[in-house]
């Protein structure tokens, strides 16, 4: 039961875009998170700059995320919005909220002073 806890925790705390990911490793049978490199965390950053900038009617994020190969550190929800050419005025809404997730990966990424 303490594991099942455990892994549904870590997996809503790496649905919020932190450090963690819902993988774990198991060492002398407890649980252990598997971070996440601060290149990994400053692609995930370089990703939900790109949602934010599609929210906002940027032109051309969908081609830079692909240049870039951003693919892979965008959710599936991310994914599909990158896609859509005229967003609906929710749906701009829902992305800008990504900004809440961007925040704290700058800021461990040394990026800002205060969160």
């Amino acid at each position: 039961m303490k594991a099942f806890a455990m892994t549904r925790r870590l997996f809503l705390i790496s649905s919020a875009a932190t450090l963690l990911t819902p993988t774990c490793t198991f060492a002398d049978g407890k649980l252990w998170p598997r971070f996440r490199s601060s290149a990994q965390v400053a692609y995930r950053c370089l990703a939900l700059y790109a949602v934010i900038n599609h929210a906002q009617g940027k032109l051309g994020t969908q081609a830079w995320v692909t240049k870039h190969n951003l693919e892979p550190y965008l959710s599936r929800m991310e994914s599909s919005l990158l896609k859509i050419e005229k967003l609906t005025q929710r749906q701009k809404i829902n992305a800008s909220w990504r900004v809440e997730a961007l925040v704290p990966l700058l800021w461990s990424l040394n990026h800002l002073r205060k969160v």
